[in-house]
């Protein structure tokens, strides 16, 4: 019998996409390595995925049928993702720098106090809280932190808002990973993502940006607007859409499995149980390769030209890697739960800001008295990752 939670998280996928859904959930029973004509080849096996991600010489970020040529073509060819080799590792290498645990828990802290206060009082007054709106306002909240933009409070709400659109819209059209986007998509992707760069600017034009400003921090080291442009808004769309969606998906699964009263019982428990939720959940279906030459992983060969699509969602479930893979266990230690933030030089650089953002919402949770109770739900459509619109929370007395 399917878990509840599993049921629960499924219907995000349908009510999203339906086709990409049902697209891996078929390919995951086919081997560990699927070629689908006109698609690319379906990487379901954790090794060679991983082998795959060690080797961006052959398989590459930026080639034909990569999610970065799209990237590329709406962002230009400096927003790191699409970036291979010694350019890649050098900038990545800045930013890292940039990403220190100090940065990361200063951006954490200036975007969270308030609103996290507020929420830990709303549900200890046996309020309902639309948990889904509170991921909004606290996503946009920290990308105006990494942009460096002050604003009025009378202003918020509407910025917060044009934020929120623009990040989410921006990636939507890579949804169904397509080779290429029409004419009429890369329109569309363009003139969002110049929208959004006028917020940037603001950011970049500031002489007195807070110190938390991922804007000026990279100003100040003498990078011309068009390259922070470019990278400031991969950052921003990804931890945007991912954490906006993606916590209330965690937050929901550890409702919908029965484990939040033993998390409340161990809160030391907590970075088990994200762990645990983001391998589930999985925010990000997959990732996409561009084979640059003829390759052999084990007994699987790559040839030029393929199309490699990593199929996180089916490699996170593999019953033989998670017993019981398609439920909640707070008790897993494999460390492939955590290959949803990628490996090898493309591993996700803003994991640790991630991370911390669910122990600080997820930890609000964790101390309170008594178990939450979810009401109404629903759900996103066509966008990148799937997740609520709404998810309606209330503490049970």
């Amino acid at each position: 019998m399917t878990a509840p939670e599993t049921r629960a998280d499924a219907r995000l996928y349908f009510a999203n996409r339906p086709f990409v859904h049902g697209f891996y959930a078929v390919t995951r029973r086919l081997g560990p390595v699927v070629r689908v004509p006109g698609i690319g080849t379906i990487v379901n096996d954790a090794e060679v995925a991983r082998a795959i991600l060690a080797t961006p010489a052959v398989f590459t970020s930026s080639g034909p049928g990569s999610f970065g040529i799209l990237i590329t073509e709406v962002l230009g060819p400096r927003a790191l993702i699409n970036m291979d080799g010694a350019a890649h590792r050098n900038l990545k290498q800045e930013l890292a720098e940039v990403f220190s645990p100090r940065y990361v828990a200063a951006v954490a802290g200036a975007a969270a106090g308030p609103r996290l206060a507020a929420l830990d009082a709303a549900l200890r007054a046996g309020k309902s809280v639309d948990f889904a709106a509170f991921m909004r306002d606290y996503g946009c909240a920290m990308a105006c932190e990494l942009i460096g933009l002050r604003l009025d409070p009378a202003d918020e709400a509407a910025a917060f808002a044009d934020i929120f659109h623009l990040a989410t819209e921006i990636m939507a059209f890579a949804g169904t990973a397509p080779r290429r986007l029409s004419l009429a998509q890369s329109s569309a992707a363009k003139a969002l993502a110049a929208r959004l760069a006028t917020h940037i600017a603001a950011g970049y034009a500031r002489a007195d940006a807070p110190p938390q400003s991922l804007t000026a921090r990279l100003r100040d080291q003498g990078a011309a607007f068009e390259t922070v442009r470019d990278m400031v808004t991969v950052v921003l769309v990804g931890a945007v859409e991912l954490i906006v969606y993606g916590l209330p998906r965690a937050l929901a699964v550890i409702i919908d499995s029965g484990s939040l009263p033993a998390l409340q019982a161990d809160p030391a428990r907590l970075d088990a149980a994200i762990d645990e939720a983001l391998r589930l959940t999985t925010p990000s279906n997959a990732i996409l390769r561009s084979v640059a030459a003829d390759h052999a992983i084990g007994r699987h060969r790559f040839r030029r030209g393929e199309r490699v699509i990593i199929a996180f969602r089916n490699i996170l479930r593999d019953p033989a890697l998670f017993p019981g893979g398609d439920g909640f266990d707070m008790t897993r230690t494999n460390p492939l739960r955590r290959l949803v933030f990628g490996a090898g030089p493309h591993a996700c650089l803003g994991a640790a800001l991630t991370l911390a953002e669910m122990r600080q919402v997820l930890g609000v949770v964790a101390a309170l008295p008594s178990p939450l109770a979810i009401g109404a739900r629903a759900r996103n459509r066509g966008k990148l990752y799937p997740g609520y619109t709404r998810l309606d929370v209330r503490m049970i007395e």
